[in-house]
């Protein structure tokens, strides 16, 4: 192979995987603000900016944009938990989940979609709901029993899907339904102030 067909090839291939990259980053978008029985592969094209035949030669359906924008979010997630765990890597075993639970809350600040689709997909009883328990939050789980919450505190194992919940929820509900929460509290989600508080009181509540 010459380098010019190499340079042509290294850039179709690029371009291909923006291409894809942008529809995933739609059909988050659009699975986060509709759920997924509500959105249809037409308006996820819209989103990308792209005609539906381009979008089904990446996707062949619906549900495997959905698994693409699943593992996108979660695989987010975990690259930004164990950035922070290797930063706190010093710290005392309690003090690490602390600073750990506030920097996932302001993470989750700025990434509302995982908890509404947490939200669409606990509704359903299909292989795609088993899909996200088996690949995305059984080893969360697992993680919080073993060196998480549940671990740190001494809890009877027997609660630990009610600390998994709470955490879920205390951690995300304020910031995926934060117009509610303004006009309930007057409390504003999005300002940096009320994420750092929330943040503080979610630490001090799951590790006092």
């Amino acid at each position: 192979m010459s380098m010019s067909t190499g340079t042509k090839t290294q850039r179709k291939s690029h371009h291909g995987n923006a291409r894809k990259e942008s529809i995933v980053h739609a059909a988050v978008g659009a699975f986060s603000a509709h759920g997924y029985d509500a959105t249809s592969t037409r308006e996820i094209a819209k989103r990308a900016g792209i005609e539906q035949g381009l979008l089904t030669y990446h996707f062949p359906n619906k549900q495997a944009l959905w698994f693409a924008a699943t593992d996108h979010i979660f695989d987010q997630l975990n690259i930004h938990i164990e950035g922070v765990l290797t930063e706190l890597r010093e710290l005392t075993e309690k003090e690490r989940a602390r600073q750990g639970i506030q920097e996932v809350v302001r993470y989750l600040s700025t990434h509302p979609e995982l908890f509404r689709f947490l939200v669409d997909a606990g509704n359903r009883s299909d292989e795609m709901m088993h899909w996200l328990v088996d690949t995305h939050l059984k080893p969360r789980f697992d993680f919080m029993i073993n060196e998480g919450v549940v671990n740190i505190r001494g809890l009877n194992p027997a609660m630990a899907g009610h600390a998994f919940f709470a955490l879920a929820g205390a951690t995300s509900l304020i910031f995926a339904v934060a117009p509610t929460c303004k006009r309930l509290t007057g409390i504003d989600a999005t300002q940096q102030a009320a994420i750092d508080n929330h943040a503080e009181f979610i630490a001090n509540l799951m590790v006092p």
